[in-house]
């Protein structure tokens, strides 16, 4: 867990430099491909885990509001992500989208809640369409590394 971990935390702050032209929150969600990862070779528990210690990381690094929208969206991101991986139809691209456009929308609702402004929603259609975009390029990542990823758990697994 300490590799998935520093993994995380390493794709987060690599997320936040090569985001940072692209319109406000929007994110491409490189770290968020090390939780559907974990979800689906070590397990879901460890996969929330690192979900929560990814805002844990955010927390320290970006402050409590940043830590807060990580929380939110990571965890409905989570929840949608064990329902769909229930489902052996659901291809990784549709999963990680849909993981995408959650997480989005828990930000969104985190950060009415926070500033106390139910306008905030007027962004969800730009944060709609960038979850399309980010969650096709993420899912064709996740569907590129899998193999490796299984590989390296397995391998991990044997020498413990």
């Amino acid at each position: 867990m300490g590799i998935i971990s520093a993994l995380t935390f390493s794709l987060s702050a690599v997320d936040s430099v090569i985001s940072a032209p692209l319109p406000l929150g929007v994110r491409i969600g490189v770290a968020n491909i090390v939780v559907i990862l974990t979800i689906l070779t070590v397990g879901k528990k460890e996969g929330f885990i690192i979900t929560l210690l990814k805002s844990l990381f955010i927390l320290v690094t970006k402050g409590i509001t940043a830590s807060l929208l990580s929380l939110s969206g990571g965890t409905l991101a989570f929840l949608i992500t064990v329902i769909l991986l229930k489902s052996e139809k659901n291809s990784l691209i549709l999963i990680s989208v849909l993981s995408a456009l959650t997480h989005n929308v828990g930000q969104i609702i985190m950060a009415s809640v926070i500033m106390k402004n139910i306008n905030t929603l007027f962004y969800l259609p730009v944060l709609v369409v960038s979850a399309v975009i980010t969650g096709t390029i993420t899912g064709t990542a996740i569907k590129a590394v899998i193999p490796l990823a299984e590989k390296a758990v397995k391998k991990t697994v044997k020498e413990e």
